[in-house]
């Protein structure tokens, strides 16, 4: 799965400096594990090097539970800040100093390699939560269905959120081809995987 992480996330990078065609092929990645795997660790890890790639890149993160989805930014942006060998492979100037006081609020953060007018560099978001006016390069889509979705009834309204909010947030223009990455666990027959599952829209690796 990691490989295959590898060569999708090149290919991403590639069309999004200009280096290849976006051509048809589907470049939204989703990914169901076991429940109590560490696939949120992973994803986090997967937009480490992403910054490492291009401290431009933008990301918004969902999770169903906001909290949840604070946390990893907060842990994405500690990485960033404390972490010495991930530090040596980011180009100077870019990273925040080591003892920077409140850096990161509400586990967002900016990198000074940040585009004028672009979003935060990390936006964190309950899966339901405001998305207005918030454009990012990357949406990761983590543990984006919860329990509370099945015995409430609101797969209608996430799967809503997502073609409402989501798809507007991430970039999808001429010039910027954006993506999501969505990791989770089945919960019902009617969750939004299903459809992703099938949809000519998405790969599953």
């Amino acid at each position: 799965m990691l490989d295959a992480w590898d060569l999708m996330d090149l290919k991403r990078f590639r069309i999004y400096e200009g280096l290849e065609d976006r051509g048809t092929d589907p470049i939204d990645n989703l990914d169901l594990w076991f429940r109590g795997a560490i696939k949120t660790w992973c994803t986090r890890a997967r937009i480490l090097r992403y910054y490492v790639w291009n401290p431009a890149t933008t990301v918004t993160w969902w999770h169903a539970v906001e909290d949840s989805a604070v946390e990893s930014g907060e842990a994405i942006g500690e990485q960033l800040q404390h972490n010495k060998e991930l530090r040596r492979l980011v180009p100077s100037g870019i990273l925040p100093a080591e003892n920077r006081k409140k850096w990161i609020t509400g586990g967002s953060f900016n990198l000074k390699g940040k585009r004028i007018g672009d979003s935060a560099s990390m936006t964190c978001l309950g899966a339901g939560g405001e998305g207005t006016g918030k454009h990012s390069l990357v949406g990761v889509l983590d543990n984006f269905v919860g329990w509370n979705d099945v015995v409430d009834g609101q797969m209608g309204k996430k799967k809503q959120f997502y073609q409402a909010t989501v798809r507007n947030v991430v970039l999808r223009t001429a010039e910027k081809h954006g993506w999501a990455d969505a990791v989770g666990t089945h919960w019902a027959i009617d969750d939004p995987y299903v459809d992703w599952r099938v949809s000519p829209d998405w790969i599953s690796t």
